[in-house]
């Protein structure tokens, strides 16, 4: 997220004694503040309730002002009519084809033919799990709608994400990303009051997400305990490319991995093109797959520089192991994976971090606190380096440079950090300055890749597009960065793009969804040439121009490797996958489960409408039992933890606090401190606004703490927001460990996995969190 100068409140805002209260303790200096008419700062924060009518706007209209009378004309071809098919009786199914065979039209006609057939009875949701692709589906289905329906797009970026239970009554269909269903499903007063059974048809798009841990498999949850309800049910649609088989290795596990997922969608037939498999095969190209050997080099002078600096960092972390004589992070320490760039090194480096993190400290900055601490940051560091030693072989140094000076920005020399911590700086200021006395050659994978492109981009005319698939947002950066100013005028006119995800900072390699949108665009238009793309564009991206697959030293699964190769949608598409030798071994595994996977299909597509129902119900059964016993020890749990105190601390410090008392939740969903001690101890740093769930997020939240005399943490504790005209600090669960008052230290990756109560926040506590001076000798002396 982009830092920026100042905030924007409104004058009713300024005057509230919780801005105030900002104002005096410096955590928001008054000059970064500008004040504008309230109409102008947003709708969304104000404290009254918001009506329905608020949330009607350009981008969610009525779709009947732009379609002509009947929509697009679908023109089904055989092998999708035969996809179709039993969808269209009514039953629930998944539909597996290729990419590019057009599972979204035969997922419109389906959902056309329920508009028709239920009439005013008919509410159908379309999941889509990333929001360009929920975009571009919107965009399809409303093409198609009959100017009579009513269509919304809503995702988690959209200022009324919190608010489909008002605006589902006026639409017809909704297409939506998945957490936004979840999110008016769950709570014990779910803001969904009639729950999945509102709609007719759920449409999943890649359904075969729908597995335990995914947003997904989540909504299938709340249909599954409604099933056992007896509540009358929507019908289910899934649409897949690759239904995956995990780590299948044989025919039989496979079925049993496919199965699984059939039984999470509840449906009862799996359908794929059998008798019009010939039309399929001449519509579909299929692209041409081949594997290329990359260049192993260890030897660089970069590379020997960082691995001397992660043996130093890791004999200062064993130091100040000894010091603070804590089994656990001791443990560790004796046990340094031996590879730098393995991925068990990356693991190990997660597992100090959580261990430094779960230790308590004492009340004052002793060397052992100070001890804990440096080995959180040090753990980082190495995490950093254990990346830069797995990219190097594949790009610039300068750009790994480039990529660890962005990494370590929350490091940076200054005065108020703790001598030692400027230390570990100082020796990526030395990096840099090795790094900047050497002449560059070009890595030698890079020529591989270039040669790459020219042959099946450059050489063969202005029409032609490329996706070359990373493992990481740093090589995305670097290799986008490499093609744009490599001195080629060949490569450097493709103009070549970086594609990530939308869930990292700008300044970690992540994009807007805007600067997502425009990047496909500019693709789409030619303009751009070469994406160089994440696991995001692996999925549903639909560019008919694309004749180029690259997966640069990067292997997924079985899934991910259907999935990427048909990005290859032109016809005499090539596949390549450039790779060094562990991973050329791990795709020839993938291959073998595609081929078990395609294998299973076809035998699972050829069960009865009754053994195929009584396989999912057989594991409906299990899922049932499994899910009652998980509630069984919840609910135990919750009974043993709801009146249990707790402080949140910020992980590095462990100055700053809040108690449990203190924490509410807002929509069930985000943690938010209700202490206004906390604003006396930290520092508001303004970042461009960007709103979600009906909240606007305006800034990071710096931790104050003391480390050592006159130095402070400068931790990124949380975010700020303003929900109801108030700041907040939302605090972020992977920077803080909790510690309750029987002594357990637990850490989390998700709120969700907490397993301490915490309230709502209440009109009320709005109010007097808003309203009261604070602290309270300030109370007299705003009244003289």
């Amino acid at each position: 997220m982009a830092s920026r100068s100042a905030l924007y409140i409104s004058q009713e805002e300024a005057n509230l004694p919780v801005w105030q209260q900002l104002q005096t303790n410096d955590s928001l200096k008054w000059n970064g503040i500008e004040i504008r008419d309230g109409s102008s700062v947003g709708s969304m924060n104000d404290l009254s309730d918001i009506t329905q009518d608020d949330y009607f706007s350009d981008e969610f209209s009525d779709s009947s002002d732009e379609n002509e009378e009947d929509g697009e004309d679908l023109k089904l071809r055989e092998y999708q009519k035969e996809l179709s098919k039993v969808a269209l009786t009514g039953r629930s199914c998944v539909i597996c084809a290729p990419t590019g065979s057009g599972k979204t039209k035969v997922s419109v006609n389906i959902i056309l033919e329920h508009l028709k057939r239920l009439k005013k009875g008919a509410k159908i949701a379309f999941f889509a799990r990333t929001v360009p692709l929920a975009k571009q589906q919107y965009q399809t289905i409303k093409n198609h709608l009959l100017r009579t329906y009513k269509i919304l797009l809503m995702t988690g970026e959209s200022q009324d994400s919190m608010s489909l239970h008002k605006l589902l009554p006026a639409y017809d269909v909704v297409v939506v990303t998945p957490m936004i269903l979840v999110n008016h499903l769950c709570g014990k007063k779910p803001l969904l009051k009639d729950g999945i059974g509102v709609f007719t048809l759920l449409v999943f798009d890649e359904c075969h997400h729908t597995r335990e841990g995914e947003p997904y498999n989540d909504i299938m949850y709340y249909y599954l305990i409604a099933k056992k309800r007896h509540d009358k049910m929507p019908q289910v649609v899934g649409l897949t490319a690759s239904i995956g088989v995990e780590k299948a290795l044989e025919e039989d596990d496979a079925k049993v991995n496919i199965m699984k997922v059939c039984g999470n969608l509840d449906v009862d037939h799996l359908a794929i093109v059998k008798k019009n498999i010939s039309e399929l095969q001449r519509i579909v190209p299929v692209p041409r797959e081949y594997d290329v050997s990359l260049v192993e080099n260890e030897k660089s002078l970069a590379t020997l520089r960082i691995h001397e600096i992660m043996m130093e960092l890791e004999g200062i972390a064993q130091h100040y192991g000894l010091e603070g004589k804590n089994t656990d992070v001791s443990t560790l320490l004796s046990r340094v994976p031996q590879s730098k760039k393995h991925p068990e090194y990356c693991q190990w480096t997660v597992h100090l971090y959580e261990a430094a993190k779960l230790v308590k400290i004492e009340d004052k900055p002793t060397e052992t606190n100070m001890a804990f601490r440096n080995i959180n940051i040090i753990s980082q560091y190495l995490k950093a380096y254990h990346f830069a030693v797995e990219a190097i072989e594949l790009a610039q140094t300068h750009d790994i440079i480039q990529f660890l000076e962005r990494c370590f920005v929350p490091f940076r020399r200054n005065h108020e950090r703790a001598t030692q911590e400027n230390y570990f700086y100082q020796l990526f200021e030395d990096l840099k300055e090795v790094v900047s006395r050497q002449t560059e050659n070009i890595n030698p994978n890079l020529e591989i890749l270039a040669d790459t492109l020219r042959e099946h981009v450059v050489h063969r005319g202005n029409d032609t597009r490329a996706i070359v698939f990373v493992r990481t947002r740093m090589l995305a950066e670097a290799l986008s960065s490499w093609l744009c100013r490599c001195g080629e005028d060949d490569l450097m006119g493709l103009n070549a793009k970086k594609f990530t995800s939308t869930n990292a900072p700008e300044d970690l390699e992540g994009m807007s969804e805007t600067q997502q949108r425009s990047v496909l665009e500019q693709f789409h238009s030619g303009e751009v040439r070469v994406l160089i793309a994440t696991s995001v564009g692996e999925e549903g991206l639909d560019i008919p121009q694309c004749n180029l697959v690259v997966k640069y030293n990067h292997t997924g699964n079985e899934v991910s490797k259907v999935q990427t190769r048909g990005r290859s949608r032109a016809v005499g598409g090539v596949s390549i996958l450039l790779g060094l030798p562990d991973i050329l071994r791990r795709e020839q595994m993938n291959r073998h489960r595609v081929h078990l996977m395609e294998a299973a299909l076809s035998e699972i597509s050829e069960k009865s409408l009754g053994e195929f129902r009584h396989e999912v119900d057989e594991y409906q059964a299990e899922l049932y039992h499994q899910w009652e016993l998980e509630e069984l020890i919840k609910e135990q749990r919750r009974m043993r933890m709801r009146n249990v105190n707790f402080q949140a601390y910020c992980h590095l410090c462990k100055r700053v606090s809040v108690p449990s008392t203190k924490i509410r939740t807002i929509y069930e969903k985000y943690r938010v401190s209700i202490d206004r001690e906390l604003l006396d101890h930290i520092k508001i740093v303004p970042t461009e606004e960007t709103s979600m769930d009906q909240l606007l997020f305006i800034g990071s939240a710096k931790c104050l703490g003391e480390t050592e005399r006159g130095k402070v943490c400068g931790n990124n504790i949380g975010v700020v927001i303003k929900h109801k005209k108030c700041p907040f600090v939302t605090l972020g669960i992977k920077n803080i460990v909790l510690h309750s008052d029987d002594k357990e230290s637990i850490t989390k990756k998700q709120w969700s996995k907490v397993p301490y109560f915490v309230e709502e926040l209440s009109q009320e506590e709005l109010i007097e969190y808003a309203t009261t001076i604070f602290p309270p000798q300030r109370e007299g002396a705003a009244a003289n």
